[in-house]
């Protein structure tokens, strides 16, 4: 972010930007915006809260759909059913995957608002979609589907997401101390810690340093993950994401673990 912006004033320009595109390209021929609630695989990267309002507006102005993908925020991981509900904003589209059947068995689904889904039952030369797939509507995937829901609900795992991952955060904050962390970001239980050579610069920190944390890590039985080469130079970030069903137990374990190999008490 540049020095003269606010992350509000950046955010705004970022959206403003979106505009502009939209404007270039001629509303007519812009049919959605797509994105992330919360960038996962680029690091963990969360935006300012007016951010998607911002954008919701803008799409609003030009009669642009706005779709939101949940692939992999969705189902409780954030700490809210999606991740969207956390930014006051309502998508045309949502798409979801993953977290529906707690990637027991690979299932996708994509829910729209009425009045999209209504175009579909016309009667006109182009309304009906013409599409198929190889295993739409698979039974044993949807019954998975539907008892982890069951399960879900049942066990107040997304209200336990919100709660563990504050915990998590909280344990974490003395990594701040650490000269090669320059920024923990944090949502239910998602979780991402930057690493950098320098706080100030925020130079990412070399690759075989990541690589050394994780496998230190991994020595006392915790794994840990990174965020992929979505920007060259940019796979800094050790990305936490454990299961909803997470206790007090293993978040003192975690926390403890990353503790011991940053060196902080």
């Amino acid at each position: 972010m540049p020095a003269e912006h606010t992350e509000e004033s950046w955010s705004k320009h970022c959206a403003n930007e979106i505009e502009q595109t939209i404007r270039w390209e001629r509303p007519e021929t812009v049919a959605a915006v797509i994105m992330e609630p919360i960038i996962t695989g680029g690091g963990v990267l969360m935006p300012h809260p007016s951010y998607l309002k911002e954008v919701e507006v803008i799409c609003k102005k030009y009669g642009v759909l706005l779709i939101i993908d949940e692939v992999i925020c969705g189902f409780g991981r954030t700490g809210k059913p999606f991740t969207f509900q956390h930014y006051d904003i309502s998508p045309d589209i949502v798409t979801m995957a993953k977290g529906i059947t707690s990637a027991y068995l690979p299932l996708s689904a994509t829910a729209m608002k009425p009045y999209l889904f209504e175009v579909f039952k016309e009667t006109g030369e182009n309304d009906h979609f013409r599409h198929v797939n190889t295993f739409g509507g698979h039974p044993a995937a949807c019954e998975v589907a539907i008892k982890n829901l069951e399960i879900m609900e049942k066990e107040s795992l997304v209200e336990q997401s919100n709660v563990q991952g504050t915990k998590l955060r909280t344990q974490l904050e003395p990594l701040l101390r650490h000269p090669l962390v320059g920024d923990i970001r944090q949502k239910g239980l998602l979780l991402g810690i930057e690493l950098v050579e320098d706080k100030k610069t925020k130079v990412p920190a070399a690759p075989e340093v990541i690589a050394d944390l994780m496998k230190r890590c991994k020595q006392k039985g915790l794994i840990v993950g990174k965020n992929s080469d979505t920007v060259s130079g940019y796979q800094n970030v050790i990305a936490l994401s454990p299961p909803l069903s997470i206790t007090d137990e293993d978040v003192t374990f975690i926390s403890t673990t990353i503790k011991q190999v940053f060196s902080i008490e």
